[in-house]
């Protein structure tokens, strides 16, 4: 299997490390790399993760991992690999993961 990050999932992290190192360079760190840790297990494990049951309307199967207490990575299998589209804050509203994963269907 192989791991594929989204670009709008790569651009989540960088959104989170960004906010997160000039408040706190070694918690961004630890942060970014338990992220890569988590979806990096998921290739041995690719269902692991709990289904995702608000993306039940799609046709891919949505899965995800917490990560650190309020993140989760949320992925698709595919064609043997791991497909992240999302690394999403929990404490947000769970119901604006919707356009995230919609606006990746439209493509």
């Amino acid at each position: 299997m192989k791991l594929i990050f989204a670009p709008e999932a790569r651009e989540d992290m960088e959104n989170i490390f960004r906010y997160y190192v000039s408040r706190n360079e070694n918690y961004a760190v630890e942060l970014y790399n338990q992220v890569i840790e988590e979806a990096e297990l998921s290739l041995n494990f690719p269902k692991m993760g709990q289904k995702e049951l608000l993306l039940n309307e799609y046709p891919e199967d949505y899965y995800s991992l917490v990560v650190w207490h309020s993140y989760k990575i949320v992925y698709f299998l595919e064609n043997d690999a791991v497909n992240v589209v999302a690394v999403f804050d929990c404490r947000q509203n769970p119901n604006k993961l919707k356009p995230i994963i919609h606006a990746k269907n439209q493509k």
